[in-house]
């Protein structure tokens, strides 16, 4: 597909563009952006558009049946006239892009859209998000409006502003655990992570993950500065990480542990590998009760503190259950939703 001459209505109206947006896999995410790689140009065009199509899916259950056909109508019209000139101008002479009857089409369908985007957020008396979320054993990549990068891990969600304004803080909410790539804006601009059970993450441009499971809250910093803000109040803790730490913090108790790690052991899943250091079979069941929705069940719990390290270079499931089979004298059955650990007698 050449999308050179394509505008903000053209993308918006493509399949595998809207597929990209609402969607996000790693194939489709390698595609985009090698592409705008080889067209740095066309950038402020696909965020236009990325924003029509988002808001559009975001609001689509609201509008009334006729409100979303006739935007569809005028998108696949722009679409159908431009190309229908361009294979009758192809003959005669070489191709002008954007001709007046294309503008006038495409600016009336994108007034449209916005015109109802509008309305329909004036109306709800709300600012408007936009929620990504994976499911058990699923990862996405996600591309923020100001470039910055987010893998969110299984079973988790984040949920940003739909329009981020250049003199506030860009803030995200997260629920689960996601892996940051914060771009530093000439403006200083703050980068803002704030999680259900009260810590905000502080950054102005740097990696890192962050963890919100279980009743316990956990940041690693690969690269960069990040600030925290522990607790909520006048009971407010701050603090200041390094590159090499992970502070961890329990929600009942609000204290912050501070330690020097390997990043990589903690952010290895965003490239879908798997780093065991020491780490005990208890652990691993924890790990694959919430990242691929299984009950984990040890018929011996004292196994469960048996430790292994491992380097798996795909951190699918059966992967792990096959290091640990090969790693212990255990069995390992699933069934349905459940995996059950049995010692072998020796």
């Amino acid at each position: 597909m050449n999308y050179l001459n394509y505008g903000a209505a053209d993308f918006a109206a493509d399949y595998f563009f809207i597929r990209w947006v609402n969607e996000g896999t790693a194939e489709q995410n390698t595609f985009w952006s090698d592409w705008l790689e080889e067209h740095p140009e066309k950038y402020e065009t696909i965020l236009e558009a990325r924003k029509l199509v988002t808001l559009l899916s975001q609001d689509e259950d609201d509008m009334q049946d006729a409100e979303l056909e006739t935007i569809w109508t005028k998108l696949k019209q722009a679409r159908n006239e431009y190309a229908a000139q361009q294979a009758t101008e192809a003959r005669i002479i070489p191709f002008q892009p954007w001709t007046s009857t294309f503008r006038l089409v495409a600016a009336a369908a994108i007034g449209l859209l916005i015109c109802m985007v509008g309305f329909l957020l004036y109306n709800s008396g709300e600012p408007s998000t936009i929620e990504y979320a994976t499911n058990f054993g699923e990862r996405r990549t996600i591309y923020l409006p100001d470039s910055s990068m987010v893998v969110l891990n299984a079973n988790s969600k984040i949920t940003i502003p739909a329009d981020w304004q250049t003199d506030k803080p860009r803030e995200v909410d997260l629920i689960g655990e996601a892996y940051f790539s914060v771009t530093h804006q000439v403006n200083n601009q703050k980068f803002l992570v704030h999680t259900q059970n009260g810590l905000q993450v502080e950054v102005l441009g740097t990696e890192f993950s962050v963890s919100d499971k279980k009743g316990k809250e956990r940041v690693v910093l690969a690269s960069g500065k990040v600030r925290l803000n522990i607790g909520r109040g006048n009971s407010q803790e701050h603090l200041i990480m390094k590159p090499g730490e992970m502070v961890e913090v329990s929600n009942k108790l609000q204290k912050a542990t501070v330690k020097e790690v390997r990043p990589e052991i903690y952010t290895s899943w965003k490239d879908n590998k798997l780093i065991l250091d020491n780490t005990s079979l208890g652990e691993i069941a924890t790990m694959l009760e919430e990242d691929y929705g299984y009950a984990v069940i040890f018929e011996d719990k004292s196994i469960m503190n048996q430790r292994m390290t491992a380097f798996l270079n795909e951190s699918s499931m059966s992967n792990i259950l096959v290091a640990i089979s090969e790693t212990f004298d255990v069995k390992i059955q699933k069934e349905r939703q459940r995996i059950i650990i049995k010692s072998i007698p020796k």
